[in-house]
């Protein structure tokens, strides 16, 4: 390609000659061609599953990680300091803390595994693609 022009909502671009008039031309859009999408297999639903629980996963766990250190880092630290609460409820922050921590971790095993998912069933859907 030598050149790329955009109009508006068109776009147009150059291709430079090989060899004969209309041979790139005609080598680009076979290559496009080439990158039709394939039809999607039971494994590559199966990977689509994959990725679509693991992300639910990962919402959920999310949530979790964020219900359990607004309770434990913010209600009961303020709850405490207006005397709502007894000081003794202060111990009480630290399980918040560990599942916190836990739902975090979980978060991140379950991202990945979905990315992963999700990679593998593009590949397989597209075994060629650009990017």
């Amino acid at each position: 390609i030598t050149d790329i022009r955009g109009y508006g909502m068109m776009g147009g671009i150059d291709i430079r000659m090989d060899e004969r008039l209309g041979k790139a031309g005609y080598s680009c859009f076979k290559k496009l061609f080439e990158m039709d999408p394939n039809y999607i297999s039971v494994e590559g639903w199966q990977h689509i599953s994959t990725f679509v629980t693991n992300i639910w996963l990962f919402v959920i766990c999310m949530v979790i990680f964020a219900s359990n250190m607004l309770i434990g880092h913010n209600a009961i630290p303020s709850l405490i300091k207006s005397q709502h609460i007894s000081s003794s409820l202060n111990k009480v922050r630290v399980p918040f803390y560990g599942v916190s921590v836990v739902a975090f971790v979980a978060a991140i095993y379950f991202v990945l595994t979905a990315f992963q998912g999700g990679r593998a069933a593009i590949k397989l859907i597209y075994p060629e693609f650009w990017i």
